[in-house]
């Protein structure tokens, strides 16, 4: 397996986004997502990288395996997404005016404050 190719498979993993998904995202078939990861092509071509990258929310210095640490800022959405207790309450929020939005953020960052103290 290649190196970009693994780190595809993992960063796809990651998001829980299936082969088909990233496919339709980059205009190519299922078949060939599977071909890079297995490294059966060894080399995703130059024009895919960038593409590739921002359809899984990474840098092409991600997959090329040029940096080891990935954090984004889209990184908790699967971890949040998974949580029903979450997904309700943020529901919820979005429906509440500008003014409570408000106040709950300001409690929020209260919170997380004392929480450090």
């Amino acid at each position: 397996m290649s190196e970009t190719g693994e780190q595809m498979k993992k960063r796809r993993k990651q998001l829980n986004m299936s082969a088909d998904e990233l496919a339709e995202k980059l205009g190519v078939s299922r078949s060939t997502i599977f071909r890079y990861e297995k490294g059966d092509i060894d080399k995703v071509p130059a024009e895919y990288i960038d593409k590739l990258a921002k359809a899984l929310s990474t840098t092409p210095a991600y997959l090329m395996g040029w940096e080891e640490n990935l954090e984004t800022d889209t990184d908790f959405i699967p971890k949040m997404m998974s949580n029903p207790n979450i997904v309700e309450h943020v529901k919820l929020l979005i429906e509440l005016s500008e003014s409570d939005k408000k106040s709950v953020f300001d409690m929020i960052e209260f919170l997380h404050k004392k929480g450090r103290d």
